[in-house]
């Protein structure tokens, strides 16, 4: 494939794709996690990081510059960085950004500037940085990106090359750093940049995810951690980390005491926001140093000892977790959906559908389906007239004598919809949805083609929408301004903000065994508004997958359906 540039659109493609390969494979990633301490966590840190950086990325609507995605990606990758491999992770991502600097589409002379620049940042964040982990990987791409800037022009080709570097490095490297030696095992930080690139290297070269990847190379010529390897002493017992956000403290100001605290210290800083990890036996002492002066901060804490007991727990009962790659384990990620190629549509078998929604993203993406588009929906009800011309055309363009199906979307268009197919000439029948969340569900669920009029409507959902009066809405004060979260058409919560309203639609009980959340954005939830509510979807749901849409809908800032 003759690809010579790379410009916003493919960069965000490629990261997307990337983060989810990565994710599919945290569970060897767990495995294999030795290094600095085999607290058995680092899959899913780098996992919960890349999916930070995708929450960013789907905060842009537009055809973005790669610059202006890279600089997304990085920062939202430092927002949501876990553990020592994760903010190493997300320095990678910072360094690629700076290389990128100003970059709309990028070619290869600026991808390798990029990747000295991400190898640069990663060793200046990590104290005492050690060969034979991640740093040794992005080090060598980097070198090996450089060789080829001069005599090298085909994407693809430039990709692949790398690939083979990083791969070839965690397998010859990994007997630098005598931990990871004594124990048999590749570096699992290493190997989770590895797959994150394998995974931007797929969408580059037009694959599928769905393609089994070939663990072998990193598991059969190398054993899993032993029960030495596992028990090895663990000095401090807390992982310790701190986001601060409108700091003036910089790395250089805090590293010193934090020296004196703890090992493991990771410290990154990227304009008012500073990110600090360490492995400690004094919380509150660390707290106060790094926190100090800032507007705000979250921080996480989380027992090593514990973990790692657990984790011989199960390796004396001879638990191990599955690594073999499988579709299960793509959940727990976000995906930013995209409107569906015309193989997609082809292969799908859908009938000649119509349905009432508004807004861009909407339109856009059900006209991609071939889908014919009515436009309607809250104080905007369509016509009898209206629904019928739409029902005729799906109809005359579907080139079957299938009926149409009608998604209604909203329960006041349920009637009119009902009316036009009694009047119409042409077989129809409803899919009788309240929310154009259900739609989306439906369409991106394959198995529920066949039976979507029954399907779609049971799908429980969520909708956000601002209070125009006040008001006393099933029995609860409304204000005007105030954000309503309201769950199968039931009020959970009164707000003052849309990330406050998400919240009390995280609360709603059948979250707890959910795997899939549809998250549509409309006109009046803005880009910073969606990356946070993506990252406190995140936090509180870790094990849900995320679909989300921009569909720019009124008068509802968010609409969710669960399944």
């Amino acid at each position: 494939m003759d690809i010579t540039c790379c410009n916003g659109i493919l960069y965000k493609r490629m990261l997307v794709a990337g983060g989810r390969w990565l994710s599919l494979h945290r569970g060897l990633l767990n495995e294999l996690n030795v290094f600095p301490v085999p607290d058995g966590d680092t899959g899913t840190n780098l996992s919960l990081t890349v999916r930070g950086a995708i929450s960013a990325l789907a905060a842009i609507r537009s055809d973005e510059s790669v610059s202006n995605v890279a600089n997304a990606a990085a920062r939202g990758a430092l927002m949501g960085a876990r553990g020592n491999s994760g903010v190493i992770m997300s320095q990678i991502l910072h360094g690629f950004a700076v290389g990128l600097t100003d970059v709309k589409t990028a070619r290869v002379k600026d991808l390798a500037k990029a990747f000295r620049c991400a190898s640069d940042f990663a060793y200046k964040a990590v104290q005492h940085p050690r060969e034979g982990t991640i740093l040794t990987v992005i080090r060598t791409m980097a070198e090996h990106a450089e060789s080829m800037s001069s005599s090298v022009t085909n994407l693809v080709e430039f990709l692949t090359n790398l690939a083979h570097t990083a791969r070839k490095t965690l397998l010859t490297s990994y007997e630098e750093l005598p931990v990871l030696r004594d124990a048999g095992v590749v570096d699992a930080g290493g190997l989770g940049l590895v797959y994150l690139y394998e995974g931007m290297l797929k969408i580059a070269r037009g694959e599928q995810l769905t393609d089994i990847h070939d663990v072998r190379e990193y598991t059969e010529h190398l054993a899993t951690p032993g029960h030495e390897a596992l028990s090895a002493s663990i000095q401090y017992s807390y992982c310790v980390e701190f986001l601060m956000h409108g700091t003036e403290l910089t790395p250089e100001e805090v590293l010193p005491t934090l020296q004196t605290m703890g090992d493991s210290i990771v410290i990154a800083k990227t304009q008012d926001i500073l990110k600090v990890h360490i492995h400690t036996n004094d919380v509150d002492a660390v707290e106060r140093l790094v926190t100090a002066g800032a507007k705000s901060y979250k921080r996480k804490v989380e027992n090593m000892r514990e973990q790692n007991r657990h984790r011989l727990e199960n390796y004396q009962h001879g638990i191990n977790s599955d690594h073999q790659s499988s579709a299960a384990e793509l959940s727990g990620e976000l995906v930013i959906v995209e409107p569906p190629s015309p193989s997609a549509v082809k292969a799908s078998e859908l009938p000649p559908m119509a349905a009432i929604v508004s807004g861009d993203g909407f339109c856009d993406y059900l006209q991609a389906w071939g889908i014919a588009v009515i436009p309607g929906g809250q104080t905007a009800n369509p016509s009898a007239q209206e629904i019928m011309q739409a029902i005729n055309t799906a109809y005359a363009n579907g080139g079957s004598s299938r009926p149409v199906e009608v998604f209604c979307n909203n329960s006041n268009c349920i009637a009119a919809v009902r009316q036009a197919i009694e009047l119409g000439q042409v077989p129809a029948k409803p899919i009788e949805t309240v929310c154009p969340s259900q739609m989306i569900a439906a369409l991106r669920q394959p198995k529920a083609y066949s039976c979507l009029t029954e399907y779609a409507p049971k799908l429980s959902h969520g909708e956000i929408t601002q209070a125009v009066r006040d008001a006393a809405v099933q029995g609860r004060e409304v204000r005007r301004g105030d954000y309503m979260a309201i769950w199968n058409k039931k009020l959970v919560g009164v707000t003052d903000t849309i990330e406050n309203a998400v919240h009390d639609l995280l609360q709603v009980h059948d979250t707890a065994s959910a795997s899939r959340l549809v998250v549509i954005a409309g006109e009046e939830c803005d880009p910073n508004q969606a990356e946070g509510i993506l990252m406190k979807i995140s936090e509180a749901l870790p094990s849900i997958k995320v679909e989300f849409l921009w569909g720019g809908q009124p008068h509802y800032p968010i609409l969710v359906t669960l399944e």
